[in-house]
């Protein structure tokens, strides 16, 4: 009978410690949820900061008062979507002409980028943008699948070089008017495979200056914008047209020789 009472009174205990264990567990993953999601949220908001520091580098005035208060998503050019954890994150960063006359060439360092884990869309169009701080963290942006930067001043790699990364998830990439340095730019983004959309009007593209893999591997391509570029005595780039087997749309309007 003794011996009985000791066994259930043990089952008891065991019970009771099994219960608050479980609690304990439960109550520290909360804790490191609730953690991690603040977290993820304070440096999506620090490198919004720092975007903005930089893009007014040495001493503009852009976006001062725009972007003011802790609701990050409700910031001129910032736009969020919901996730299923039910937090915030940034989608799209549209920055378009923001940077002011007279600043200079613009060169952010592209790591702020990488705390944005859910970028689908950015647009740094006629922002003075001469080139990328470390352009490797563009590798980062697993979701990326827009990238505007189209009429900037381009002095040096925008694209990481297709031996880093291959940015595999970018379908649509606007690059006019960067011309004079967009040779490098070129090479970097034949490995793009996935692109569906490509503008590269206003570049003064021709058979001498373009890299041989221009279009080669451009199979999933179904809109091209060539219009303001010097093909008309470009035989080369005019011919592999022919392997764009999905292209829909083709802009090939005011070409010179």
């Amino acid at each position: 009978m003794e011996f009985r009472k000791a066994v259930q009174k043990w089952e008891f205990c065991c019970s009771q410690t099994t219960v608050v264990s479980w609690i304990f567990w439960l109550m520290t993953l909360c804790h490191l949820f609730t953690s991690s999601k603040g977290t993820a949220a304070e440096h999506e908001r620090r490198a919004l900061f720092q975007l903005r520091d930089s893009l007014n580098h040495p001493n503009g005035s852009a976006l001062v008062n725009e972007w003011v208060g802790d609701d990050y998503c409700a910031w001129g050019g910032i736009f969020c979507a919901r996730y299923l954890d039910g937090d915030l994150r940034v989608l799209d960063i549209f920055l378009t002409s923001k940077r002011q006359l007279g600043l200079g060439v613009w060169y952010p360092n592209a790591s702020l980028l990488s705390h944005f884990k859910g970028l689908q869309s950015l647009d740094l169009s006629g922002n003075y943008f001469g080139s990328w701080v470390m352009p490797e963290a563009l590798c980062r942006l697993d979701n990326l699948k827009v990238l505007d930067l189209s009429s900037n001043a381009v002095d040096g790699d925008i694209l990481p070089h297709f031996k880093t990364c291959s940015l595999s998830s970018l379908e649509e990439l606007r690059l006019s008017s960067i011309y004079p340095k967009f040779v490098p730019v070129l090479t970097a983004f034949c490995q793009l495979k996935n692109l569906r959309s490509l503008d590269l009007s206003n570049n003064n593209i021709n058979d001498e200056n373009a890299p041989t893999c221009l279009l080669k591997n451009l199979s999933s391509l179904e809109i091209l914008d060539l219009s303001g570029n010097r093909l008309l005595n470009s035989p080369r780039i005019l011919t592999a047209l022919c392997s764009l087997r999905n292209l829909r749309r083709l802009d090939l309007s005011e070409l010179s020789g």
